[in-house]
């Protein structure tokens, strides 16, 4: 699933509705790709992060935070 600032213009309680049933798919198996924005709810939701800019990071989520 290929999903681009999929939570944007929503309400905070459809949001977080929405992460509710992709972090549900995630479990069963399904590989979800989401670009965003919002770097700080994106990682809250993720277990892989890609960010491009000056340098370029891929890794978990705790290696993320801890960069």
């Amino acid at each position: 699933m290929i999903l681009d600032e999929p939570v944007a213009n929503l309400d905070p309680q459809a949001s977080a509705d929405f992460y509710a049933v992709i972090s549900e798919l995630n479990l069963r198996g399904t590989t979800i790709i989401m670009i965003s924005h919002d770097v700080n709810e994106a990682i809250s939701h993720a277990t892989h992060v890609l960010r491009l800019g000056d340098k370029i990071f891929f890794g978990t989520r705790e290696d993320f935070c801890n960069a």
